[in-house]
């Protein structure tokens, strides 16, 4: 990270710490919408076809979902 930092000048060095706010921003919304996903695939993991529907053979075809997404954690520098 010294490396990266020696190469800035002051102009970069300040924008680069100005967008860290939208950056943790995006960090929060991220940890979010992970746990929406997967709170998602949970509902529709139990998705089932009711008495009628299965009497007509199911029409319901739900495709294998896939593995919850991992928790996301922000870098941390």
């Amino acid at each position: 990270m010294l490396t990266t930092l020696k190469g800035l000048d002051n102009e970069e060095l300040t924008s680069a710490v100005n967008a860290l706010p939208a950056i943790e921003s995006l960090c929060t919304q991220s940890e979010g919408l992970t746990e929406q996903v997967n709170l998602v695939g949970e509902a529709v993991e139990g998705l089932g076809l009711n008495g009628v529907l299965t009497g007509l053979g199911g029409l319901l075809v739900v495709p294998p979902l896939p593995e919850p997404l991992a928790p996301f954690s922000c870098p941390t520098f």
